[in-house]
């Protein structure tokens, strides 16, 4: 399986099932930054009214037993967490023929584990074999991510956009990068213009 990085803002989610995962499953996905979020289920959980305030999620009472299909139509993705294993398989089944993708213990997409700093982020996933795995991971590397890589974050920024200026060979401008990220001292200041200014001596040498 391949990780990426999609932007759901503009994408229709249809979570069927109105228990507790279905809520944790719509919480995430608006915390993602989804903006259309469909519910079907024949009961909700009372804890969904705190989403409905957001306005980004839409309910529909449905007894799944008499059908589904016209539910399917422009959406993105699928996830089927009802308390019946066979319509949630039908469910599957009928997406995966239209293309759609399917977040489900036998389907394509896997929800990882997210560590988010500002613009960095971190997905770890060990693809449905451990949730506890996933999340003693999140932890461990959340107490390693501190505010120095965001600051480092940026000036590696602006040292990349000046090297594809300034230095045509890629591989100079790599080992420059790697350079950079290898200076410890760099590393333990915190002001982002002193370490520009260090980080460009790494450019200067190499133009040298």
């Amino acid at each position: 399986m391949m990780p990426l990085f999609v932007d759901l803002e503009d994408k229709r989610i249809v979570i069927f099932g109105g228990g507790r995962v279905g809520y944790r499953k719509s919480k995430r996905f608006i915390e993602e930054g989804c903006n259309e979020i469909i519910v079907v289920s024949n009961s909700f959980l009372n804890d969904f009214e705190e989403l409905a305030k957001t306005g980004k999620i839409k309910f529909v009472e449905r007894d799944l037993t008499k059908g589904f299909s016209d539910l399917l139509e422009k959406t993105f993705m699928v996830v089927p967490v009802t308390d019946n294993e066979q319509i949630n398989k039908n469910i599957m089944n009928d997406a995966i023929k239209r293309g759609i993708l399917v977040n489900y213990r036998f389907g394509d997409v896997f929800l990882p584990s997210i560590v988010r700093r500002d613009k960095i982020v971190i997905a770890i996933s060990t693809l449905g074999l451990s949730p506890a795995l996933s999340r003693f991971l999140r932890i461990r590397i959340e107490e390693m991510i501190d505010e120095r890589y965001d600051t480092m974050l940026d000036v590696l920024s602006y040292i990349r956009k000046f090297l594809i200026d300034h230095v045509k060979d890629r591989d100079k401008r790599e080992k420059i990068l790697a350079n950079i990220l290898s200076d410890k001292d760099l590393w333990n200041l915190s002001n982002k213009d002193d370490m520009i200014k260090i980080a460009l001596k790494y450019v200067e040498d190499k133009e040298e």
